[in-house]
């Protein structure tokens, strides 16, 4: 007779039974009665109670990106600032950035700041009469902040006049927009302007009369018409004399 033994293996479901009922989410072991609350929008210990006895600091919408948030939107988080907000609420237009304008002529520069203009052009923002909006004028700074300096204006060239006398040197020159500087004239013809030099009429190396752009260094001629060292051809004419008796 043959005998055969044959061995079952059976499951036994082991049951963990305590004394406590209090566990509010019986499938997740780090929720219970005896858990610490973290920041996560669950009541982790079990006292019905989201999140509490944690920090919650506010911050406030930052829709710009410029660190300022807007007071009027904002957010209570134990767990940091969210994306797009910050601590900070002293934002007057969180809609675009604004700049300090501390010359107030409404351009502003520089970084963003809570409160100012829109624009950040201006290119000086300590002077008032320095912006985008000002007129070029003829004082060798970029007025309207375009990068150029005096562009626009009209430029005149003027030449030294070393000696005074009215003409210039044209060798010597300059270009400005607000009038000839001193020592300087629109007249370009003088043939020496280390010394005043005098009209010789009648060409004998002296002159007279007030300076002129070309001519002799000396002025002492008391008769600049004639040359008394050239021969005077006379012309002596013979007159008849009739006498007529009546």
């Amino acid at each position: 007779m043959l005998i055969w033994t044959v061995t079952l293996t059976v499951p036994v479901l082991l049951l963990l039974v305590v004394a406590s009922n209090t566990d509010c989410n019986d499938g997740v072991a780090t929720i219970n009665p005896g858990a610490a609350e973290v920041c996560n929008g669950i009541d982790d210990n079990c006292n019905g109670l989201t999140d509490d006895g944690l920090v919650f600091i506010t911050y406030y919408a930052d829709v710009d990106g410029d660190g300022f948030g807007n007071a009027a939107s904002s957010v209570s988080t134990c767990d940091g600032a969210p994306a797009g907000y910050v601590a900070d609420n002293t934002d007057c237009d969180d809609a675009q950035l604004l700049y300090a304008d501390v010359d107030g002529d409404t351009y502003g520069a520089g970084a963003p700041v809570a409160c100012g203009v829109a624009s950040n052009t201006d290119c000086n923002d300590g002077v008032a009469t320095i912006n985008p909006g000002a007129a070029e004028v003829c004082n060798g700074i970029d007025d309207n902040c375009n990068g150029l300096t005096d562009d626009g204006l009209v430029f005149i060239t003027y030449y030294a006049d070393v000696d005074g006398d009215g003409f210039g040197n044209a060798a010597s020159s300059v270009s400005t927009c607000d009038g000839a500087p001193a020592g300087y004239v629109a007249d370009n013809t003088d043939c020496d302007d280390a010394q005043l030099l005098y009209a010789d009429l009648d060409g004998d190396t002296y002159g007279a009369g007030a300076p002129v752009a070309c001519g002799v260094a000396s002025n002492t001629d008391c008769n600049d018409g004639w040359l008394p060292s050239t021969p005077v051809l006379l012309k002596f004419v013979t007159v008849s004399m009739i006498t007529v008796t009546v």
